[in-house]
């Protein structure tokens, strides 16, 4: 398969309309991929979300490497919740975690910390 030459343009975003940061003329026809940059990248919103899950789950569970989707009108970013171990590979998962990548706000609440607890007891025994 050829390999497609891509080329990249900053852009913003303004009442709805892209708008190129500098002059740009494309080719009649031209195939136009857009890429939207959260606003919380991947590491921070790890970073919180396992915050999030030290706090209020327990000092053993951590957030996976997540991934971004589109909920509803919004971006959020999505990880699973793991029990940790210093001596065992992480067990689960035992639930999930959000956190809106426009606002950073964790989308979680007691009833979350309560099915995660729910879910983790079949993995507590074997750590």
């Amino acid at each position: 398969m050829p390999s497609i030459p891509v080329a990249t343009y900053p852009a913003m975003v303004r009442n709805g309309k892209i708008e190129p940061l500098a002059p740009l003329v494309l080719p009649e026809g031209s195939a136009v991929y857009i890429v939207v940059q959260p606003e919380i990248d991947k590491r921070t919103a790890r970073r919180k979300a396992t915050g999030w899950l030290v706090d209020h789950v327990g000092n053993l569970v951590r957030a996976d490497d997540g991934v971004l989707v589109q909920k509803d009108k919004r971006w959020v970013w999505q990880f699973n919740a793991y029990l940790t171990s210093l001596t065992q590979a992480p067990r689960g998962p035992i639930g999930q975690i959000e956190l809106d990548a426009g606002t950073g706000e964790l989308l979680a609440d007691q009833s979350t910390v309560e099915a995660m607890y729910e879910h983790g007891q079949q993995f507590i025994h074997t750590l």
